[in-house]
């Protein structure tokens, strides 16, 4: 019993260790004129995600083209099409492709200003 037991307890040890951990996130999105801003942050609030947010926040109140909604939604970290190896991230896209991609430690100002600078 025991040969049959462990050859089949290393392989299923040798399998879930090849396979990621399925990290829950959220996305929130907006979709001015033509393009698309994705959020990508985890499910807990950090100091990092807080500046995406006000950044996000700012440029909504600053938009003055078309009234800006957001859309939340709860995803896995792999069903994103981008490649992210950083929370929180902002995408934005232009026609499906992603234009810009901002991640890491940032201020607000910085993230608000790239937002401008990217939707014209």
């Amino acid at each position: 019993m025991t040969k049959t037991v462990l050859p089949i307890g290393i392989i299923f040890l040798l399998f879930t260790g090849c396979f990621p951990e399925l990290k829950k996130i959220e996305v929130i999105s907006a979709k001015p004129s033509g393009y698309e801003i994705q959020l990508v942050t985890e499910e807990r609030e950090l100091e990092t995600e807080k500046a995406y947010m006000d950044a996000f926040i700012a440029f909504k109140n600053q938009y003055q083209e078309q009234p800006l909604e957001f859309f939340k939604s709860s995803s896995s970290l792999y069903s994103i099409e981008d490649k992210i190896t950083q929370l929180p991230t902002l995408l934005i896209r232009k026609e499906g492709k992603t234009i810009a991609k901002i991640s890491g430690e940032r201020n607000s100002k910085e993230i608000v200003d790239q937002l401008k600078n990217t939707i014209k």
